[in-house]
């Protein structure tokens, strides 16, 4: 299962977090902190909702106190691994002449072990 399949299980925006959970939305900084909001439909105006965001702008939190449940979003946008492919090239490095001697001198030691003259 690939990293897109398993974001898709959770709501790609805050508002529709916000809408799964019974919150009215609102915008809030991205700190990490923990914001009150209020409940869609609720008579009684209290804060029973929040809202939280990473301060990375990634993820956050949605929940819901009257009911005790919260759900996570992701913004897909934000996550540059989602966007686009990681390209991974296989070209070699370019050894310094240092490591060349180096490289050199484990082969010689290698063509000694191996051919048993340790005298």
């Amino acid at each position: 299962m690939s990293l897109r399949h398993v974001l898709d299980c959770f709501p790609s925006s805050a508002k529709q977090a916000c809408i799964e959970m019974g919150v009215q939305y609102r915008d809030v900084p991205m700190d990490g902190k923990p914001h009150d909001a209020l409940l869609v439909n609720d008579s009684h105006g209290d804060f029973v909702g929040g809202i939280t965001r990473s301060p990375d702008g990634v993820c956050g939190t949605v929940f819901n106190k009257k009911t005790g449940k919260s759900i996570i979003f992701f913004i897909r946008e934000a996550l540059p691994i989602v966007n686009e492919p990681v390209k991974i090239k296989n070209t070699p490095k370019k050894l310094t002449s240092k490591q060349i001697r180096f490289k050199a001198y484990l082969r010689e030691m290698k063509a000694i072990l191996d051919s048993g003259d340790f005298q």
